[in-house]
């Protein structure tokens, strides 16, 4: 029989909020296909109620998305979205959304064999950056068709899973990282400049990673909507028979955790820049923030740093405006209408 949480009057001046609601981790992703998972994940939902949900391998061979193929000698991909669709709307049936963590590696893109678990998840970076981009886009255009903007606007979009650990990027090695969340981010963006994205999602005992990721998105102006890190009170793992038996720390241990990033980044500049009609001049005064948001669907645009060049207006001609949240640079597209 579930103990009910008793209620804690407001003016509590210590009041724990819900914070910790807002996501849950899970296994691999295409779990999430089994009767038995969804089951007890529903009453997870009953009992608890997370707002999202977070679980590795989602571009992994075993959800199917990436599927190259050769015809008459050239090489060709296609993006198939049916186990995706079947875990998500599970999800959403559920009253919980996705989390959505891009990785890993498909087989069929993937630089190098190093895998993680037993099913394999490839913690190469791509061989092809174009074709990382391509799944990317497509992968998230798809979720924006199908699940509509205004709902996926509220999925945060993180950029892999623990890449300061060798385990789970090659070699973890930093610049190869941030080379895969500049491509990576600014084709979120690209899809629609109010999407969430963000990273670099890194496990505990490598916090220089913070600074240095930090560092990189402001010098590279790149678009940041969240930066992650994870928490754990695990000891180390002492390997026994059928099983890894480790220690706890206590729970403060959590809180300490939790108030890394934010220690570690205060003071980061995150820079903005205003928005100018593609026809106008490039903005050359000091940078600002806007807080604007998208007034119609579907639609982006790229906002250029003082001194770059506009690029050629998009064929589509869709008109957009341009957003981001405080302090965070959103970059989207279509060079078209101001905003």
């Amino acid at each position: 029989m579930r103990d009910p949480v008793p209620d804690v009057p407001d003016e509590t001046p210590n009041r724990l909020t819900d914070a910790w609601r807002f996501c849950v981790g899970t296994g691999r992703f295409d779990l999430a296909l089994r009767r038995d998972y969804q089951e007890s994940l529903a009453l997870v939902q009953r009992e608890i109620g997370f707002r999202h949900i977070r679980g590795h391998g989602l571009l992994s061979d075993g959800v199917g998305v990436h599927r190259p193929y050769e015809y008459r000698g050239t090489r060709h991909v296609r993006h198939v979205f049916t186990y995706v669709d079947q875990v998500i709307d599970a999800y959403l049936d559920l009253g919980i959304k996705p989390f959505v963590e891009l990785g890993f590696m498909p087989s069929g893109l993937a630089s190098g064999d190093q895998t993680v678990f037993w099913w394999r998840g490839n913690i190469t970076p791509p061989r092809d950056w174009q074709e990382w981009a391509a799944l990317v886009r497509a992968t998230v255009t798809h979720l924006v068709d199908r699940y509509g903007l205004e709902q996926v606007r509220t999925w945060p979009i993180e950029v892999w899973n623990e890449p300061n650990l060798k385990e789970f990027w090659l070699d973890a090695d930093r610049d190869a990282y941030h080379r895969l969340y500049e491509v990576t981010a600014n084709t979120v963006k690209d899809v629609d400049a109010s999407l969430q994205v963000g990273g670099p999602a890194i496990s505990p005992g490598s916090d220089d990673w913070l600074v240095r990721f930090a560092d990189f998105v402001v010098e590279r102006s790149l678009p940041i909507d969240f930066v992650s890190r994870h928490a754990y009170t695990s000891g180390p793992a002492q390997h026994v028979p059928f099983g890894v038996h480790q220690t706890l720390a206590p729970p403060s241990r959590l809180l300490e955790q939790f108030a890394t990033p934010r220690r570690q980044l205060r003071g980061v500049r995150w820079r903005t820049y205003p928005c100018t009609s593609p026809s106008s001049t490039p903005p050359t005064g000091p940078t600002t923030r806007s807080t604007t948001r998208p007034s119609t669907p579907r639609t982006s645009r790229r906002c250029w740093p003082p001194g770059e060049t506009w690029p050629t207006p998009s064929p589509t001609g869709r008109s957009a405006t341009c957003s981001r949240r405080q302090g965070c640079r959103r970059r989207c597209s279509t060079a078209a209408s101001g905003c």
